[in-house]
């Protein structure tokens, strides 16, 4: 594989294909697991530049449907706009947009919830016409990478095995356009607004799933998710309280084969205690789910 630095100089080289001035390297961009992304500039603006993993297969990952989807948010203004595209050398333009994502820890300047309740509900309303992930599949393609003990694996194999299930006990649920990795580090917000970033993991799947996953990795205290809830369904959302509850052990496991899988694939050492605390708080979930659907 090419190094980075090696995939950089190639993306300047062929920077005719986006503008007409030779850009400049103005610093790495802070976040991005998996990916790449720098700051660029020309003589009259500024870039970022996302250098793809080079195993995108590895995380189940489609450019397609994600530029699909991103311009679709783009043109709806709930992200920038995407300049250029190359799969061939895996990268992508996008516009720079100043601001801080809530990430940051000095973020304070807007009533954040109620705005990013009315994102998600923004998102949940685009066409929503691309592949349907199926979660038990794209949960099960993360186990199937990953050298685990029996014991732990399972574990994530029968809970693997009810999401169909419990899934189909969700009531009124119709399929809609989801984010799937909107926590704070993919939120901007600027000039009073807030914007979507980062859509590798976009699909048309469950609201129910989609919104749960941003409450989970905004860390929501019980007053704020209620709040959270009540915007959404004030912008059109039917969710309800007992879909979250089904759905939360597809969040449980998005989380632990992530991680799990991102420690594995930076052959670092996977925390043995933290997730087996993660996998007992699954099995509770779970059974609390069974219960809502019988």
């Amino acid at each position: 594989m090419a190094s980075s630095k090696q995939r950089l100089e190639q993306v300047l080289a062929a920077h005719a294909a986006w503008t007409d001035s030779m850009p400049t390297l103005v610093k790495e961009l802070e976040g991005g697991l998996t990916n790449q992304n720098f700051l660029l500039t020309d003589n009259d603006s500024r870039y970022v530049l996302r250098l793809n993993s080079e195993v995108d297969a590895v995380w189940n990952i489609d450019r397609d449907i994600e530029h699909q989807i991103h311009s679709q948010a783009a043109l709806a203004g709930l992200s920038e706009a995407v300049v250029y595209v190359d799969d061939d050398l895996g990268y992508r333009i996008t516009r720079y947009r100043p601001g801080k994502t809530l990430s940051q820890k000095d973020f304070v300047e807007m009533d954040w919830l109620e705005v990013l309740g009315t994102l998600v509900a923004d998102i949940h309303n685009l066409a929503g016409n691309s592949e349907t992930i199926n979660y038990a599949s794209h949960c099960q393609h993360f186990l199937d990478q990953l050298d685990l003990n029996s014991t732990i694996t399972d574990q994530l194999q029968h809970a693997i095995d009810t999401l169909t299930a419990l899934l189909a006990g969700l009531d009124n649920q119709e399929y809609v356009c989801c984010h799937h990795d909107l926590g704070p580090y993919n939120v901007l917000a600027s000039e009073g607004r807030l914007f979507a970033l980062d859509w590798e993991y976009a699909r048309t799947g469950f609201a129910a799933v989609d919104l749960a996953i941003v409450i989970d990795e905004h860390c929501l205290s019980k007053q704020q998710k209620k709040f959270m809830l009540d915007v959404y369904r004030i912008s059109g959302g039917q969710i309800s309280k007992r879909d979250l509850k089904i759905v939360r052990p597809v969040v449980d496991l998005f989380d632990v084969l992530w991680n799990c899988l991102y420690a594995q694939q930076h052959q670092k050492e996977i925390e043995l205690a933290l997730l087996k605390k993660k996998l007992v708080q699954l099995s509770k979930h779970v059974k609390k789910a069974h219960k809502l659907i019988r």
